[in-house]
């Protein structure tokens, strides 16, 4: 309220000294009746307060989500996963069947193993039975840079699949995802989530070559119109310890790395913005905020207009930034819901390389649920702004000089998803809105 006494300072200064008593906890409606102070609700249009909306996408790695999306033609989509395990186990663990005593064995042979691969039960679209094949991969690649046309793409270092989307690899196996499995509709009984897949000593044996950069699994749907969640894998080996003979252990492997690679990649739009993916997209608007408002029929219905909020000494009580949902390409929907995050740009020059300011919602960060991008009708997301929008529309000249006017909004964790929000622009139906909730004062009344 400091711009508040500063402003109606004098008026109060007579106020005050006409009283016998003065109360210092009394509302401003009470010692300065002729101020009438109001709360009201400032809508500004995309129009008026955006210079330039910019989306800008390749942030972060698949590799980092820890889960993989399986798809077959689901909505002209393909997605595979590629796995990569670490060391073998260097020893196993015989009990003696007489004593219980334990004792490790370092000589064994490897006899064969199991792929073991674990499903979201609740998350994809893969109702009924889904079949599974596994290959074995004959290409190196890494697992940071692999995507569908290219195994390699590290700095100085690019290399193709010889065959899109994995290259050409080797059978391994194949099986069948169900995650009713057999089970009765109960809610107590869980749903399956995972599938064994059996695995010769041969490629057993070649997957344990660790210096390899060639070895992985290549895993893929095999029936159409699916796209499941592969959460995570286990190899399990099974070896035949030198003594006893007629013994079988099975131990697992270390965990290792993996990725998913996925076509078609979504090509940067058009028109709107765009949150998240994998790699993720990022949203990047320039501000332009008024320091003077006229035609807001909710303002000038209090006040004079044209409003200055500095002259007027406005408080500014909230500052939301207000986006509308659009439908997302149906490949590409969210699983879950999305997290975002609002930044400032510390220097737009840099683009799309810009260091980042703090996040600036705090605790009020957004959240949006998968269902708002699945239909045409738009609803809306608010971002606060307030200490921002503050700085812009009120402060003085050095505070403008240090506060930037380009603000990022991104999602919390690059990538979380192959999914992605979208929303719309300036200039089409629900186009961004800055909503302010002003205090301010009515027009002084003198005697």
């Amino acid at each position: 309220m400091k711009r508040s006494w500063a402003v109606y300072g004098a008026v109060l200064a007579g106020s005050l000294a006409a009283c016998t008593e003065n109360d210092p906890t009394a509302a401003i409606e009470e010692v300065a009746p002729d101020l009438n102070p109001r709360t009201v609700e400032v809508r500004l249009s995309g129009e008026d307060f955006v210079e330039e909306i910019q989306v800008f996408g390749g942030f972060g790695s698949p590799a980092t989500m820890g889960r993989s999306v399986l798809a077959r033609d689901f909505q002209g989509l393909n997605s595979r996963a590629l796995l990569r395990f670490g060391a073998f186990p260097d020893s196993v663990r015989i009990f003696d069947a007489s004593t219980g005593a334990a004792t490790w064995n370092r000589r064994f042979s490897i006899v064969g193993g199991r792929l073991v691969l674990f499903f979201d039960t609740v998350q994809g679209l893969a109702q009924g039975p889904v079949g599974l094949s596994v290959s074995a991969t004959q290409e190196r690649w890494d697992v940071q840079t692999a995507n569908w046309a290219v195994a390699v793409d590290t700095l100085g270092d690019r290399e193709e699949w010889r065959r899109p989307g994995g290259g050409i690899t080797v059978p391994v196996g194949s099986g069948t995802y169900d995650r009713q499995a057999g089970r009765p509709q109960s809610d107590t009984i869980p749903l399956n989530d995972s599938v064994s897949i059996a695995v010769d000593s041969t490629r057993m044996a070649a997957w344990a070559d660790t210096l390899d950069t060639t070895r992985g699994a290549l895993i893929a749907l095999e029936d159409p119109n699916r796209r499941v969640l592969l959460q995570g894998a286990r190899l399990r080996v099974v070896v035949r310890p030198s003594v006893p003979l007629d013994s079988l252990v099975e131990g697992t492997a270390l965990g290792g790395e993996g990725t998913f690679i996925y076509d078609p990649v979504p090509v940067p739009p058009t028109e709107g913005l765009r949150v998240g993916g994998a790699p993720s997209w990022r949203s990047v608007i320039t501000l332009d905020l008024p320091r003077v408002l006229d035609a807001q029929p909710e303002l000038c219905s209090v006040v004079a207009c044209p409003f200055d909020f500095v002259e007027s000494g406005a408080q500014l009580n909230l500052a939301e930034l207000v986006l509308t949902t659009r439908q997302t390409l149906p490949a590409y929907q969210l699983f879950e819901s999305l997290n975002f995050e609002v930044r400032t740009v510390v220097n737009r020059e840099l683009l799309p390389k810009s260091p980042l300011g703090s996040e600036l919602t705090g605790s009020f960060a957004a959240t949006a649920a998968p269902e708002v991008f699945t239909s045409p009708s738009g609803t809306e997301v608010a971002f606060p702004l307030t200490n921002l929008v503050n700085d812009l529309m009120l402060g003085d000249s050095a505070t403008l000089a240090s506060t930037p006017n380009t603000i990022v909004i991104l999602s919390a964790e690059e990538p979380s998803g192959l999914g992605f929000a979208a929303f719309q622009g300036v200039g089409a139906a629900g186009t961004p809105v800055l909503r302010l909730l002003v205090t301010v004062a009515g027009e002084l009344g003198f005697p």
